[in-house]
């Protein structure tokens, strides 16, 4: 079984959640040696970090 940890909150995200989210981190993005890391996330702990003006289009 793969387990899941947000990287916001710290807590283990249950297996019975209707969903993993996760997040994509792309670092030097305008450069021809860009990384990437993926992180995982509760939807909610994600949508309470965003600014109140950044749109989002999350149920």
């Amino acid at each position: 079984m793969i387990g899941y940890q947000c990287c916001f909150c710290g807590e283990d995200i249950e297996s019975n959640e209707a969903d993993v989210s996760s997040l994509i981190l792309i670092t030097n993005w305008d450069k021809e040696d860009n990384q990437d890391q993926q992180f995982f996330c509760h939807i909610e702990c994600f949508k309470r970090r965003l600014a109140e003006n950044v749109p989002v289009f999350l149920p």
